[in-house]
């Protein structure tokens, strides 16, 4: 018979519990359905954005995540993609990025696209659909 230390014991039992209730859904989970729109693929890269993230701000801007993935270089062993929660204001053809990857960025400035095509089709796809969503005033 093969005898566990008590933490040996506890751990085996601690993980047994921890996915019992994994597989009970215990734990919350984010009900949220990605929806990725592609906005275009260029020669630098890859752009989406989630059309179920969408949200207004009082102040009339927009808050949408967004995905951007650099093209693949063949020293690279796999895809690369970042993330971007992207707050963007309609009327000046502006954003900045309020978190990258989950990191919120508190100090970030207001930019333009700056002939950068994939954030200008984006902003541009973001605003005319959120005209057409239930954001009108």
């Amino acid at each position: 018979m093969i005898r566990l230390s008590r933490l040996t014991t506890k751990v085996i039992v601690f993980f047994l519990i921890l996915m019992c209730f994994y597989t009970l859904n215990i734990f919350p989970t984010n009900a949220t359905e990605l929806n990725w729109q592609e906005v275009s693929t260029k020669m630098l890269g890859r752009q989406w954005w989630d059309r179920g993230s969408l949200k207004k701000f009082q102040d009339g801007h927009l808050l949408v995540r967004s995905k951007y993935s650099p093209a693949i270089d063949k020293n690279q062993p796999e895809e690369i993609s970042y993330i971007y929660d992207m707050e963007i204001d309609c009327d000046s053809n502006l954003f900045k990025d309020i978190a990258t990857n989950n990191r919120s960025d508190p100090n970030s400035a207001w930019r333009s696209p700056d002939g950068d095509e994939l954030i200008e089709q984006l902003i541009h796809d973001v605003c005319i659909v959120s005209k057409d969503l239930l954001f009108s005033e």
